[in-house]
Formats: C-alpha cells, sequence, structure tokens
C-alpha cells in the first residue's frame, strides 16, 4: 500500500472535519453583496463597497396590509445576508397611540418572494430603528418600543429569546435606534443605559450596563465599536466605554447647552468619532469630530440646519441629511479633515427638496438617501450633482440600504428595491 496515498488521505480527511466544525465567520462573508447592520458595520459608516447602476430601474416592491387589514409601513433600516432582506412594517390597526406592533419580514432580495413573517403580537412591539445580523449566531436583532430586544432565528423566523432592556410600564421606552453587533456582543441603547450583551441563542446574557443619566432627550441612537471602546451620545454629552468592563474611558459635553448627542448615530474612521448634536426648534446642530483616544475636538463647526439626525461617512466625507424648516432639507457633505463644506443638495431646478430623515447609504462614488418630498435621491459624491431620482409618491423617512448592486428602502407604505 502506498504509504503516501495514506498520509495525503488523513490530511484532507482532517481538513474536512475542520472545515465541517468551524463556525461560520464574518471572514467569509463578500463585503459587496451583503449589509449587516443597518449602517452597514460597527462603525456605522453607511459605506458599502458595492457597485450600483448610474440608472436604477425598479426591481420589485412590497406593499402589504396585516391581517387586521391595517396598512403596514415599512419604515425601518434593513440588513441583507446570503440574498436575504430582514426588515419590518409598522402596524397600528385601532389607530390609538401604544398600539403598534411591527410585523417582521424576510424576503428573497432578489425577487421580493416573502420567505417569512414574524408577529410579535404584543401591542407597542413597534419597530422603526435598525436590525443587525450576528452571522455567527444565525440571528437577525432589532429593538422595539415595547423596551425589548429580540433576536429571530434568521432561516425561520421564529423567536429566539427577547430580553427586556427597559420597562415600558413605567416609562416610554422608545428603542427606535439599533443594534450594534461586534466582536461576539450586541450593543444597544436604552432609556437609561447602555446594555452590552451576549447574544447566545440559549442563554443571553447582559454583560454589563453603562448608566447614562435620567435625562435622556434624543435616544435613538446606534453605538460605533471601535478598537475596543463603544462609542455613543446623548443628553449634552458624548461618552467612550471600555468594550470589556464597561467603564467610562471619557465623555465629551456639548458645547451649547441642552443640545444632545442621541439623536444621530456616530461614526468611527481613522481614530476620529464623529457625532452630530442637534436640538428641536432650533436653527443649529454641532458637528463635532473627535479623538477616539481621550474625546478632544479634532474640530468642532456649528451648521445652521434646524436638524440634523441622519449621516454617513465615506471617500473622505461626512454625508449629512438635514430640515430646513417644517417641510423642507437636503443632504450636505463636510470634509471629514477640516470640517469644510464641501457641496450642498437642497434643490431640483426650482423645486425644493423635502426633509432628509433617511439614513444615506454610501457606495460606487454615489449617495443615496430618501426624503419626505417622496423621492429616493441618488447623487455625485463628489459634487454634489443629481444623477437619478424616483418618486415613490409616498414620504420617506427609512435608511436606505445597499448590497449587490440593489438599493432597498422602505417609504410610508411600500417597500422599494431598486437595481441594474
Amino acid at each position: 500500500m502506498n504509504h503516501s496515498f495514506w498520509k495525503l488521505s488523513i490530511v484532507v480527511g482532517c481538513a474536512v472535519v475542520l472545515i465541517l466544525l468551524a463556525p461560520y465567520t464574518t471572514a467569509q462573508i463578500d463585503p459587496a453583496k451583503n449589509w449587516l447592520q443597518g449602517r452597514y458595520d460597527a462603525l456605522n459608516t453607511g459605506f458599502s463597497p458595492t457597485t450600483l447602476p448610474s440608472k436604477p430601474r425598479l426591481l420589485w416592491k412590497f406593499s402589504g396590509t396585516s391581517p387586521e387589514g391595517a396598512t403596514l409601513h415599512p419604515d425601518s433600516g434593513s440588513a441583507i445576508y446570503n440574498g436575504v432582506l430582514f426588515t419590518s412594517a409598522d402596524k397600528n390597526p385601532s389607530h390609538v397611540e401604544g398600539n403598534s406592533q411591527s410585523d417582521f419580514y424576510a424576503f428573497n432580495a432578489l425577487t421580493g418572494q416573502v420567505l417569512w413573517t414574524y408577529f410579535p403580537n404584543q401591542l407597542g412591539a413597534k419597530h422603526d430603528g435598525l436590525v443587525a445580523v450576528d452571522v455567527d449566531r444565525g440571528l437577525v436583532l432589532y429593538p422595539s418600543h415595547d423596551g425589548c430586544i429580540r433576536a429571530l432565528d434568521k432561516d425561520t423566523g421564529s423567536l429566539a429569546w427577547k430580553f427586556q432592556a427597559c420597562d415600558n410600564t413605567l416609562y416610554p421606552c422608545d428603542l427606535d435606534g439599533g443594534v450594534t453587533v461586534a466582536n461576539g456582543r450586541a450593543y444597544y441603547v436604552s432609556k437609561f443605559y447602555l446594555h452590552a450583551l451576549d447574544p447566545d441563542r440559549t442563554n443571553p446574557t447582559e454583560l454589563w450596563k453603562f448608566y447614562r443619566g435620567d435625562t435622556t432627550k434624543g435616544i435613538a441612537t446606534k453605538p460605533a465599536v471601535s478598537g475596543g471602546r463603544v462609542f455613543f451620545g446623548g443628553y449634552q454629552k458624548f461618552w467612550a466605554i471600555d468594550e470589556q468592563s464597561g467603564q467610562m474611558v471619557w465623555e465629551r459635553p456639548a458645547s451649547l447647552t441642552d443640545f444632545t448627542y442621541g439623536f444621530n448615530i456616530p461614526h468611527v474612521q481613522n481614530n476620529v468619532v464623529y457625532a452630530l448634536a442637534s436640538q428641536a426648534g432650533t436653527t443649529k446642530t454641532i458637528a463635532t469630530a473627535m479623538n477616539v483616544a481621550n474625546g478632544s475636538a479634532v474640530w468642532e463647526k456649528t451648521l445652521t440646519l434646524n436638524f440634523a439626525v441622519k449621516s454617513s461617512i465615506g471617500y473622505g466625507k461626512w454625508f449629512i441629511g438635514f430640515t430646513v424648516g417644517d417641510t423642507n432639507g437636503g443632504l450636505l457633505a463636510l470634509d471629514l479633515a477640516t470640517g469644510k463644506e464641501l457641496w450642498r443638495f437642497q434643490k431640483v431646478g426650482s423645486r425644493k427638496v423635502g426633509r432628509v430623515n433617511s439614513g444615506p447609504a454610501v457606495a460606487n462614488n454615489k449617495v443615496v438617501f430618501g426624503s419626505t418630498d417622496n423621492y429616493v435621491y441618488m447623487l455625485d459624491q463628489q459634487t454634489g450633482k443629481l444623477l437619478w431620482s424616483y418618486n415613490t409618491g409616498e414620504p420617506i423617512h427609512a435608511a436606505v440600504s445597499v448590497a449587490d448592486g440593489r438599493i432597498y428602502v422602505g417609504s410610508n407604505k411600500t417597500y422599494w428595491v431598486f437595481g441594474p
């Protein structure tokens, strides 16, 4: 018998066993074909390496009603993994405040076929935040206004677990930010705390929580995780927390009184964290670039904007959606290194752009976002020039996701997918 043959067979056999036993990790994911978190990654960049067509066409759309006959409102930031789109649609059959719930959907991302639906069957279980896929555990995580984080099996939609982060019988929880998955953990912000969770499928455990005070105006935030630290903002303060211990590394106060860093999600790039502080009813927004090591300002400027609560970064720019007055708004680009305004998009001909509450997606030298004027817009990232737009006929608040050359966005009553 050929001994070399047997040695080779043993080596190959062992390799096969190791491959079969090895957990599926994020290293095997094609970054251009997936959008695993509400703002793409744990850094909240909103930037994808996918290509996008210059003139997208409508591929499919979904407009549904609940079993009770209530119109569904797709208003969340979606995730895409392995050709499956994960998103939710809000409904309120009785049209009574607090009675909203959200059905959660998995679609075939290419065809729009519904693969499964999860119905929480609990008043107040409304989700309009950002979704995250935990690939290693095969879970889809999302927060809702009943104070719970839910984990669904990504293949079946069955509820793996529900974690009560906030008691909505005592006070409004409004968990409409998003879950950040990083380094085997899940991070999210409740009314009073930043939570770190081990999202084990059978035994989820809270590892630590950081108390951020009881004055928490503006909690719709998704933490950013980088370099062993968790970055997030709240009322009048921005924090860096040690990822392992939950201890505060530094905090930075807002430079204007009564402003909150909690409305917008922070972004991290090249050892700088970027965050916006706003105050409802004012014409000012603070844009701050902070050193991740100590929170010192790399630069800071006050923008003359009523409200700026959705943004992304890429190509050396900070793309910020904003509002002006009650009905208008647009998108502006700041230089990441200096804060200098590079361009501003707020008109199409003589028509003013509506308010931009939709988180922009950045890819292939383009920026894509939705507006309350019913349009999805695609701009050239370098110049701010309009490349393409589509009138959905419905206001858009949901964050945009892009993956595998396609654009995913929810309007008031319809989910839309555009592509080549």
